[in-house]
């Protein structure tokens, strides 16, 4: 009786697992299958579009605001990318595999990513940014595809190019140096008396309300003017205290349009109203000021002109003849 219930368990063991395989998906259902014919799907796609695309860079929380890239993604894995940051076009590989999902990496050196991906110095995490991202969504015309990148967790888009990707990273630089640390003159948004200053580096729009403490809104440049970061299909708005993010009394902040007038430009408020983009001055007489510069961000020019200018001896003064610096010269990463 013994020898008999034994051969039942299994034969039923072995009933139940023919029937389990029996019910995984076969031929091109299979999932290494599947996911090799999407990965090639992707890979047409991004190669298909001679233009490219472009992406706005999302890095940590958005202290850094977002960084305008557009990629030419070549078959065998090469890559041309275009920043709003670099004057050259970065030539580096690419690669689309799997691994808890299918990602896009960027596996050779791309300064474009890099300067905010790459450790560095004390800043374990870099700049917060990413190099690799999952793919999402692919929209059914098939012009956007969503990302999300693999360290920050950030979503974010690559939209098909309608021009060339060079042509489109220059008119973007055209809006970012018309708007570079430069102040809006005071408008009204909302029903609320506002003043702007754009904090370029990074990517930054100053807000004052009334009477109300400044506050800094993540923004990116584009051919258009000035993107609030801030939609809901990008980031959680989830700044109670100030509604959501770019909300001024009774509007929502979402763009500023920059137009250009002759050989200057201006601003336009989301009334339409023309606001003038003024320039800062800094009286360096009323106070001491020490600065750093960075040589990969403030150029040639200007790291020649601080050298020579550090080390001149104080004509008068409690310090004279002592040498001045008025700025120490620091080597970046990309130098």
């Amino acid at each position: 009786m013994r020898r008999y219930f034994a051969w039942a368990l299994g034969a039923m063991a072995l009933f139940s697992s023919c029937k389990m395989y029996d019910n995984l998906p076969e031929g091109d259902d299979k999932p290494a299958l599947y996911l090799t014919k999407e990965m090639g799907k992707l890979t047409d796609l991004l190669t298909g579009n001679a233009n490219g695309w472009r992406l706005v860079l999302l890095p940590g929380s958005y202290q850094y605001g977002g960084i305008n890239i557009a990629f030419k993604f070549h078959k065998g894995g090469a890559v041309e990318s275009y920043s709003e940051d670099l004057d050259e076009v970065i030539h580096s590989s690419y690669r689309i595999y799997n691994t808890a999902g299918i990602r896009l990496t960027f596996d050779t050196r791309n300064p474009a990513l890099g300067r905010y991906a790459e450790p560095r110095n004390t800043l374990l995490q870099g700049l917060e940014g990413d190099f690799e991202f999952t793919f999402g969504d692919v929209s059914a015309d098939q012009d956007t595809i969503q990302l999300i990148g693999a360290y920050s967790r950030n979503k974010m888009m690559l939209v098909r190019l309608k021009e060339d990707a060079e042509s489109y990273i220059n008119k973007v630089k055209d809006i970012r140096n018309a708007v570079y640390g430069k102040a809006l003159a005071t408008t009204t948004i909302g029903g609320q008396e506002v003043k702007m200053s754009v904090f370029g580096l990074i990517r930054q729009l100053q807000v004052k309300v009334g009477s109300a403490e400044p506050r800094l809104i993540p923004i990116n440049f584009s051919p258009e003017g000035i993107e609030v970061i801030g939609a809901d299909d990008l980031i959680d708005d989830s700044d109670a205290s100030q509604g959501k993010v770019g909300q001024i009394g009774t509007e929502i902040l979402r763009q500023i349009k920059v137009v250009k007038d002759g050989s200057t430009y201006h601003a336009l408020s989301p009334s339409g109203q023309k606001i003038a983009i003024q320039s800062t001055d800094y009286d360096f007489t009323k106070s001491k000021v020490r600065a750093f510069f960075y040589e990969y961000w403030c150029g040639d020019a200007v790291r020649d002109v601080i050298n020579r200018i550090n080390g001149a001896k104080y004509q008068s003064g409690p310090n004279a003849g002592q040498d001045s610096i008025v700025g120490d010269i620091l080597n970046d990463y990309y130098t």
